[in-house]
């Protein structure tokens, strides 16, 4: 099974957008299973819709939004609230690119028994919410609860005896580079429920952390992330796009 993985492609830095044309090119010249995206690609929709409208392979593609995706700068109207995007704008654009919208259901990948669930995630504990530009509050923590919740409940759904999770922010703290590992950079609640359903995590990925990494194993568990990141974070299109042949 050959398993594309990207992620924090930030398609809103047109100052980069000469190499994401060309990583575009190199995902859609891929011979790939199944492509997962960990999210960061724009806080404008209408990008968001581009990038995925504009990646072509056949296989199924499945994404979670990322902190970025639901921000919302420049907002197109009052409504265009975070959770709007990600209960109601992400799930329709998904629909209309042919994309898998995983925090709406879970992913069976056609000819296996491996089922892919994933959510946006976020960080808890005191520290620098991203969300607010501010310092981490009690609303931090009850995203950082609903978005566990939403992925036990993702596993429990599937019942799949094989999963891979894809989560946007960091679901173990060992996924941080050495020195990195303060508050606020990863979620506890994450980590707990991937820890209560280990014996069916196949793999795990994610995003947000510009870092490549991995696939590395972590208290027994297959962690890897591939960001693309901003510019001056990848030297070529090659570091936007990780395959992985996995024996599912």
């Amino acid at each position: 099974m050959r398993i594309g993985i990207c992620s924090d492609i930030h398609v809103h830095r047109h100052d980069q957008a000469d190499d994401i044309q060309d990583l575009v090119e190199h995902i859609n010249a891929s011979e790939l299973d199944v492509l997962l995206c960990a999210g960061d690609l724009s806080h404008h929709p209408d990008e968001v819709r581009g990038f995925l409208q504009a990646i072509s392979l056949e296989c199924p593609r499945a994404w979670v939004p990322g902190n970025h995706d639901v921000w919302g700068i420049d907002a197109a109207s009052p409504s265009n609230t975070a959770d709007h995007r990600y209960r109601t704008v992400f799930p329709a654009l998904s629909r209309e690119t042919g994309w898998h919208y995983l925090p709406d259901a879970p992913l069976l990948i056609p000819g296996g028994e491996t089922t892919v669930v994933g959510t946006l995630g976020w960080f808890t504990g005191p520290g620098y919410s991203e969300w607010f530009d501010a310092s981490a509050s009690d609303a931090d923590e009850m995203l950082a609860a609903r978005f566990a919740q939403e992925l036990e409940q993702s596993i429990l759904t599937s019942g799949a005896e094989q999963l891979i999770v894809v989560t946007h922010h960091v679901p173990h703290p060992d996924c941080l580079p050495e020195g990195g590992k303060r508050q606020a950079k990863h979620s506890t609640l994450l980590a707990e429920v991937i820890a209560r359903y280990a014996d069916r995590i196949a793999l795990v990925v994610h995003g947000h952390k510009h870092r490549r990494y991995g696939p590395s194993l972590i208290d027994g568990l297959w962690y890897v992330a591939h960001p693309f990141g901003y510019p001056g974070q990848h030297t070529s299109h090659w570091d936007g796009l990780r395959v992985l042949d996995l024996d599912l």
